[in-house]
């Protein structure tokens, strides 16, 4: 993959979402939960339906990182996928996103990709990529994963993880 999510500058990112080093998040107004959005909640809206739903999960990523202690973010982020029926729920979700959007083989190397970046650990991956080739979509894609993308896949996985942790 040529997209390393990992060369991300966090200090620009944090600046852009308007995070203040001193922990006071636009003043206290963002709580510490993360709401992501589901990726087909804006499927019909077009491309600014698509950029509304990465700019709120930009935010959730965002908030998810000020507000957790930093015992929580230590990597591989996510140790297991959760059994909570919502955490089953969004874990398909994530998949069927992936394998709509690029294809089996490339949703499957961007899961050993993230394996990589210690975002999973290797069970997680593991399982993941048993529940992947198990799933089935009438029409996968055939684009290369974007940043957006793997954006996309970073706040699903810190939500995935804030389930394990419950």
């Amino acid at each position: 993959m040529s997209i390393n999510p990992c060369e991300y500058d966090l200090g620009e990112l944090r600046s852009a979402a308007g995070v203040r080093e001193d922990g006071d998040n636009d003043g206290g107004r963002w709580g510490p939960t993360m709401d992501v959005p589901f990726a087909g909640a804006d499927a019909d809206s077009g491309p600014a339906g698509d950029a509304e739903l990465r700019s709120r999960l930009r935010r959730a990523i965002y908030e998810r990182e000020a507000a957790a202690p930093r015992s929580a973010l230590a990597r591989p982020y996510l140790t297991a996928v959760p059994t909570s029926y919502v955490g089953v729920v969004t874990t398909f979700e994530w998949l069927d996103y992936l394998l709509r959007r690029a294809g089996r083989d490339e949703a499957r190397d961007a899961l050993d990709h993230y394996e990589e970046l210690s975002w999973l650990s290797t069970a997680a991956a593991d399982e993941l990529a048993t529940h992947l080739a198990g799933l089935d979509v009438a029409a996968p894609g055939t684009d290369e994963l974007t940043v957006d993308d793997h954006l996309l896949s970073f706040a699903y996985v810190a939500k995935l993880a804030a389930f394990t942790s419950d």
